[in-house]
This record gives C-alpha cells, sequence and structure tokens, in this order.
C-alpha cells in the first residue's frame, strides 16, 4: 500500500479531522495545545497528514533539528489500524526525511506491568516500530511519571545528541512549550 503524505496547516481542509484523530488517540495528560504546531515560526515542526487516494488515514506532528526528527504525534485512523497502514506511513515519513534519523518515544515495556497486558502492549508498539526499521537505543528518559526508551530509523542516537535536541528546543519555544491542554 502506498500512503500519501501532505503538509497540513490551518488551511487543510483535514484539519478537523486530525484534530478529532489527535484528541481520540492521545489521553489528554500527552497532549499540548495544537497551535504550537499550526502557529510554529521557527520551522522546526511538521504536521504531516497520510492520505491513501484522497481518503485522510492519519497524521504524524514531528519537530526536526539537523538531521533528526523526533516523532511527536502519530495516529492511524481507528477504523485502519492493523491493516498496514501505520508500516505505510512511517515508509512515507522515511522517504520524506531523507537520509535523515528519525526518532520515536514509546513507554518502556520494563517498568510497569510485568508480564501483564500493559506489558505486552508495549512490547508489541516496539517490534512494530522494530519491524518498520527501527532500532532500540541506550536512550531512556522518565517524563510525567512514565519511563520512555528511544527508538531509532536511519542512523543511531546517543544520549548527548537527545539531550542537545531538546535543549534546542526548549531554546526555541521557552518553557511554555509543555503546556498542557488542561492548562490553557
Amino acid at each position: 500500500m502506498q500512503l500519501t503524505i501532505r503538509s497540513i496547516d490551518r488551511s487543510s481542509p483535514v484539519l478537523p479531522e486530525l484534530l478529532r484523530l489527535y484528541r481520540a488517540a492521545f489521553p489528554l495528560i500527552e497532549r499540548v495545545d495544537f497551535n504550537i504546531y499550526l502557529n510554529d515560526e521557527t520551522g522546526t515542526l511538521d504536521i504531516l497528514g497520510f492520505f491513501h487516494e484522497e481518503a485522510f488515514c492519519g497524521f504524524a506532528a514531528l519537530m526536526t533539528y539537523g538531521d533528526l526528527s523526533q516523532i511527536l504525534y502519530f495516529a492511524i485512523e481507528e477504523k485502519l489500524r492493523g491493516q498496514g497502514y501505520g508500516s505505510a506511513a512511517l515508509g512515507a515519513m522515511r522517504e520524506y526525511y531523507g537520509t535523515g534519523r528519525i526518532m520515536a518515544d514509546l513507554e518502556d515495556p520494563l517498568t510497569r506491568d510485568p508480564g501483564g497486558p500493559v506489558r505486552a502492549e508495549r512490547e508489541r508498539r516496539i517490534r512494530f516500530y522494530q519491524r518498520n526499521g527501527y532500532q532500540l537505543t541506550d536512550v531512556r528518559f522518565e517524563w510525567e511519571n512514565e519511563n520512555y526508551v528511544m527508538m531509532v530509523s536511519g542512523g543511531t542516537l546517543t544520549m548527548k545528541e537527545y539531550e542537545a535536541f531538546w535543549k534546542q528546543a526548549e531554546a526555541d519555544r521557552g518553557e511554555g512549550y509543555e503546556k498542557m491542554e488542561s492548562e490553557k
């Protein structure tokens, strides 16, 4: 299956669908005010819509510095999950970013629910990314009382590179970047 990518902005006709999917796919604690992406003046944030023919299938929001991009949000329409759309979207992103590296943070399966359904779901996500060319790294961090592990496609990633990436992001955006929707 081949998906096309379109850059999404305020004038995009699919923006309401994208925002609906964003709110459905991510819990409130993980969401930021999406206007951060729509009003970006730094040129470092991309909102990418995935389309099969003309049908909206999902989206990704990424931040890029140099050759390193981080997937901040990635969601496929619920009715399309498990049908290859997620893999096709990751492949389309790989082509879109060319030789650059793409990072994805995933909840660390080893830190919660040993042997339970939450761990199994987290391990399934890691295998999904691995099947699509991502490798686990030694980069781990904690955010909002949750432990994460970084995966990368297109190269390697060190903790020093990851920290420099977010230091630049904080310098560009200031301290208000992490405000959640509930704090607006």
